[in-house]
């Protein structure tokens, strides 16, 4: 899996985008990644919708970041956690 652009945050990869789709509010997804077992990537979660809509591109932007993060910290994200 090619994990180019994503961040490494804690054993894990997110990538966090912002989206408008309607013109009308921004949302936010997430896509995490985590390395299984036997040393490959998995996606965990992928365009994982963050709650919320935001008024800027930039907000959602952080928010999806935050979110992905908050997955990570509480053991969401690890291969089998959900």
């Amino acid at each position: 899996m090619d994990l180019q652009g994503f961040t490494y945050y804690k054993d894990h990869w997110y990538e966090a985008c912002a989206a408008s789709p309607t013109g009308g509010p921004w949302h936010g997804e997430v896509t995490i990644c985590a390395k299984a077992p036997d040393g490959r990537s998995i996606k965990i979660f992928e365009h994982e919708p963050v709650p919320g809509q935001y008024f800027s591109e930039g907000e959602a932007w952080q928010h999806a970041r935050e979110y992905a993060e908050k997955l990570i910290d509480e053991g969401r994200a690890n291969p089998g956690a959900h």
